[in-house]
């Protein structure tokens, strides 16, 4: 684990937890305001986009600190995969 830098690791961190963040939004809103109410479509998409580009972030970041350690061989052969 010594090819990780603390940044990519307090990046990827600060990802999960606002990830966690925009989960529990969706989950309370849907517990307490009714899925059909037209007001809210716009919210519940906005929390799924809100997500989506949190583990997109979260993909980029663990593939970043994968590919770090290794060579540039190493790295295009994984990416071939």
């Amino acid at each position: 684990m010594a090819f990780f830098t603390r940044s990519n690791l307090d990046d990827l961190r600060r990802e999960a937890d606002q990830l966690s963040i925009c989960v529990e939004h969706f989950l309370y809103a849907s517990e307490i305001v009714p899925e059909w109410d037209e007001k809210t479509k716009g919210f519940y998409d906005n929390c799924i986009e809100k997500c989506n580009g949190r583990l997109k972030a979260i993909h980029f970041l663990m593939e970043n600190i994968r590919t770090q350690g290794q060579t540039p061989d190493e790295t295009a052969l994984n990416s071939e995969k």
